[in-house]
C-alpha cells in the first residue's frame, strides 16, 4: 500500500541514524516504523512518536522504532532551526501499525514543496524462520520504492555485475510514490542500475557491486540527490534493512574540485594530473579561486607545477575522489615550502539557514579562533564559535540565522585580533566560505571570499 501527501510550505517562517526502539513496553513483533529524510534543502529533522522524541536525522539518514506493536500512533517531524529558535512542525501523521508490518515514511520534495510518501509492507520474521529451519537459509527479499520527485517513471534492474540493462528485464517499473512487490533472491554480489522507464540505453543510476546478505529484507529507496544532471538532480539510492542499511552513491555522479591559492609570493600554479599530464586547473595566482572542474574518481596523484617553470613539480597530492563529491584544494605555505591540502566541501544549500565555513590557509597562524557575532559585539565579551582551527584545515559548515554578523579571527587562545571585524550579510539558502591567508605582516591575516561571498 502506498500514499502521498503534499505538505504546507516552510519558506516564510523560517550521517545516518539507524532505527531505535524508544518504547520498551510495546509487545514483541517483527514490525518497524521508519522514516527517510530525502529533502535536500532541509537540515536536521526530529522524529516524534506520540509526543516522544525518537531523535534527530539529517538528509539521507533514517530514524524509526522497532516493534511498534498493533495500534495507532501519532508520528510527527520537526525542522530544527539555527540560533536556538524553536523547531517548526513539518508534518504530523496518524499511522496505524500492525504486528509483522513494516511502515516506511519518506520525506521528499523540497523545503518549499515538501511531500510525504508512505509505504506499508509485511515484515518477515527471519529469526523465527532460522530457528525453525533444518537447513541454512541462503535467500533474502528485496523491494524498490520511487521517491525521487525530480524523476519520471523509472525501471530498476538488479543482477550480477557487470549488469547490462539492454540485455535484462527490470525487476520493477515504478512511477513516483510507487512501491514494488517483494522479490526473493539468492544472497551474493549484485549490482543495481536504474533507467528511465522503457529506455534501457539511458542509465541514470549505477551502484557499486553490492554484497547482499541472506536472511534479511531490504527496501531500496530512490530519491533526489544533491548534484544536478542538467536541471535534474542525480538519482541516489539507500537501502533499508537489517545488516545492510546504507546510502549507496551514484557511480555516475561526477566528482569535482576547485583550487584556492593562499601561498603569498609563490607565483602562479597549474594543478596537473600526474598520470597523463592533463592540466585540471591552470594559471591560478595568489588570492584567486578557480571554478569547480570534474576530476577522475578513485585515487589519483595531482601535481602542482609552477607556471614559470612547468617542468618543476612543486608538491604533489594523492586525491581520492568519490562519485558526487566536491572538494577544495588549498594551496598554502611559503615560497620555499608550498603544500596542497584537500578539504571536502559540503555544498548543500539549506532553506532555513545560512551556512558558513572557514579555512585556515595562513601559514603564520598555526591555529585561529573564529568569532561570528551580532554587530558591535566585543570579542572580549563572548566565546569563539570555533576554537583552535589549525593550519591548513577547515571547519565543517556552521549554521546561522539570516542577518548581519561581525566576523573576527584571533590568534587561538588569545583575544589578539588577526583580522576583523568584517561585516558579513548572510541569507537563508546562502553558502559562504572564508579562507584565511597570510598578510604582509606576520601578525595579521587577509581573507579570500568564496561562494556567495565572492559575488
Amino acid at each position: 500500500m502506498k500514499g502521498r501527501t503534499r505538505l504546507a510550505a516552510l519558506l516564510g517562517f523560517v550521517l545516518a541514524a539507524g532505527c531505535s526502539n524508544e518504547s520498551q513496553d510495546l509487545p514483541p513483533d517483527a514490525g518497524v516504523v521508519r522514516a527517510v529524510h530525502a529533502i535536500p534543502d532541509l537540515a536536521v529533522l526530529t522524529m516524534n512518536l506520540d509526543s516522544n522524541s525518537l531523535g534527530d536525522f539529517d538528509y539521507a539518514g533514517i530514524r524509526g522504532i522497532n516493534r511498534p506493536g498493533d495500534g495507532s500512533h501519532e508520528i510527527a517531524f520537526d525542522v530544527k532551526l539555527p540560533g536556538g529558535d524553536p523547531p517548526t512542525r513539518l508534518e504530523t501523521l496518524n499511522v496505524a501499525t500492525g504486528l509483522n508490518r513494516a511502515q516506511t515514511i519518506v520525506l521528499t520534495g523540497t523545503a518549499e514543496q515538501p511531500e510525504t510518501v508512505t509505504w506499508d509492507q509485511p515484515a518477515r520474521d527471519w529469526a523465527e524462520e532460522v530457528a525453525n529451519s533444518d537447513v541454512e537459509i541462503t535467500v533474502l527479499e528485496v523491494s524498490f520504492g520511487h521517491a525521487a520527485l525530480g524523476r519520471g517513471p523509472l525501471d530498476f534492474y538488479l543482477g550480477p555485475s557487470p549488469l547490462d540493462p539492454t540485455a535484462s528485464s527490470p525487476v520493477a517499473s515504478l512511477s513516483y510514490s510507487d512501491l514494488s512487490a517483494i522479490v526473493e533472491i539468492d544472497a551474493g554480489t549484485q549490482e543495481i542500475i536504474v533507467t528511465p522507464a522503457g529506455d534501457p540505453t539511458t542509465v541514470v543510476y549505477e551502484s557499486d557491486v553490492l554484497s547482499l546478505p541472506n536472511v534479511t529484507s531490504l527496501l531500496f529507496v530512490a530519491f533526489d540527490g544533491l548534484k544536478l544532471d542538467g536541471d535534474t538532480p542525480w538519482l541516489e539510492l539507500r537501502s533499508l534493512g537489517d545488516a545492510f542499511s546504507n546510502v549507496m552513491p551514484n557511480r555516475l555522479a561526477p566528482a569535482e574540485a576547485r583550487a584556492v591559492h593562499s601561498a603569498r609570493d609563490s607565483g602562479p600554479f597549474d594543478v596537473v594530473r600526474h598520470s597523463n599530464d592533463e592540466t585540471l586547473i591552470g594559471d591560478i595566482a595568489y588570492g584567486e579561486v578557480s571554478p569547480y572542474v570534474v576530476v577522475p574518481t578513485g585515487s589519483n596523484t595531482i601535481d602542482l607545477k609552477s607556471v614559470d617553470d612547468p617542468d618543476e613539480v612543486v608538491t604533489a597530492l594523492t586525491l581520492s575522489a568519490s562519485p558526487g563529491a566536491n572538494g577544495t584544494i588549498l594551496i598554502s605555505g611559503e615560497p620555499d615550502v608550498v603544500r596542497m591540502t584537500l578539504i571536502l566541501d559540503d555544498n548543500r544549500r539549506i532553506a532555513t539557514s545560512a551556512r558558513l565555513r572557514v579555512i585556515n590557509g595562513a601559514v603564520t597562524f598555526p591555529a585561529v579562533d573564529i568569532y561570528v557575532m551580532e554587530p558591535g559585539t566585543n570579542i572580549n565579551d563572548v566565546s569563539p564559535n570555533v576554537g583552535l582551527l589549525a593550519f591548513p584545515l577547515g571547519t565543517s559548515s556552521l549554521s546561522f540565522k539570516a542577518g548581519d554578523y561581525d566576523f573576527v579571527l584571533a590568534t587561538s587562545g588569545t583575544r589578539d585580533v588577526a583580522v576583523g571585524p568584517v561585516r558579513l550579510s548572510l541569507q537563508n539558502s546562502g553558502l559562504y566560505t572564508v579562507v584565511a591567508t597570510q598578510a604582509e605582516q606576520d601578525d595579521r591575516i587577509e581573507l579570500i571570499f568564496l561562494d556567495d561571498l565572492a559575488e
